[in-house]
């Protein structure tokens, strides 16, 4: 049984999922992998039983792929297509990335409060409190949301370089 932890935005969600063996598919799979990481990284995947089509990437260079995204993908190129843009968050370094931000985004909003609550206190004005804390957490949320865009973009671009350098 393995543990999955992943980030939804601000989320961390805990996953239990038994993870599936099968040759055939393994091979296909890691022939792929081989073929788009052309460089020294060692990419793993796991394929875990889950009816919901997803792939994501986790530590350690580990591609996670559900058996909901094999059963419900159209045709190989589909696959491939999905294999290059995970492999494409793990050579631009975007889980890294994400965490440096997120904890960055975590000291931002800690000293966006504490000013939000010294100028309250000191105008005796609670509503400022509040309406800066909906504030932060908004421009916060708009950030985020735009930087997971531009990581899916980043790695969208490099599936295709790579996929037309083939």
């Amino acid at each position: 049984m393995w543990v999955i932890y992943f980030n939804s935005f601000f989320f961390v969600t805990k996953t239990n999922a038994a993870v599936v063996y099968d040759y055939e598919i393994e091979t296909f799979i890691s022939d792929i992998i081989e073929l788009i990481n052309t460089d020294s990284n060692n990419i793993s995947f796991s394929l875990v039983l889950d009816e919901t089509p997803n792939a994501f990437v986790v530590e350690n260079n580990r591609l996670v792929f559900t058996s909901g995204l094999l059963k419900y993908i159209q045709n190989p190129e589909a696959l491939i297509g999905v294999i290059a843009h995970e492999i494409g968050h793990i050579k631009k370094f975007h889980l890294a990335k994400r965490k440096k931000r997120l904890k960055d985004m975590q000291i931002l909003d800690q000293v966006s409060s504490l000013a939000a609550i010294t100028t309250s206190i000191l105008t005796n004005n609670p509503e400022i409190l509040l309406q800066s804390t909906i504030a932060s957490k908004s421009n916060i949320n708009n950030y985020y949301s735009l930087y997971n865009k531009n990581q899916e973009r980043e790695a969208d671009l490099f599936a295709i370089q790579r996929l037309n350098d083939l």
